[in-house]
């Protein structure tokens, strides 16, 4: 499962921040409303995808640990 999600998950944190930066650009009326109402629920999911992908790292990278991670 680590093998088929890992390719492909930083594409998807990619359109994550585009799909941000697109609604303020382009929909600037409907970002300063919706912003402020989601910046909680915004920035942990954030905060996790930045943990996740520092997590798949560290799962590929032990060796003596993989047991525990998985």
């Amino acid at each position: 499962m680590m093998f088929s999600i890992a390719p492909i998950w930083d594409g998807n944190e990619t359109w994550f921040i585009l799909g941000g930066a697109g609604l303020f650009c382009v929909f600037s009326v409907a970002y300063t409303i919706l912003m402020p109402a989601l910046y909680i629920p915004m920035l942990i999911m954030l905060i996790a995808l930045i943990f996740r992908s520092i997590a798949f790292e560290f799962r590929f990278k032990a060796d003596a640990s993989r047991r525990i991670r998985d």
